[in-house]
């Protein structure tokens, strides 16, 4: 039972009321040449990783080569990214909130 309430609590401190979480910022990059991993971090204190394979041949459809052109990235400073806030699509998910880096939001902001 204490299970329970705790996971509520965790829940709702992650989905504030008025916090805006359609962008959230980078607060670690590690890059150890054949992973990226990418730390956001949510008002409630709440961190998600998102994690790249570093590809051989940078093709269209790379996640990695859509988030650096969007961003007007290098792919080889990638830690320039620390402290930017970066557009995110929320979806609750057995109570829960994930979040998923919005691809289109940065594409089209390039564009």
């Amino acid at each position: 039972m204490g299970d329970d309430i705790d996971d509520i609590a965790d829940t709702l401190g992650a989905v504030k009321a008025g916090e805006d979480l359609s962008t959230l910022p980078v607060t670690t990059v590690e890059d150890d040449g054949q992973m990226v991993t990418l730390r956001l971090q949510t008002p409630a204190g709440n961190v998600f990783a998102r994690e790249f394979k570093r590809p051989p041949v940078w093709g269209a459809n790379c996640d990695l080569k859509r988030l650096v052109d969007g961003l007007g990235v290098d792919h080889d400073s990638l830690e320039t990214l620390e402290g930017e806030s970066l557009p995110v699509r929320r979806e609750v998910v057995d109570g829960r909130p994930r979040f998923e880096l919005d691809f289109e939001r940065i594409t089209a902001e390039s564009a």
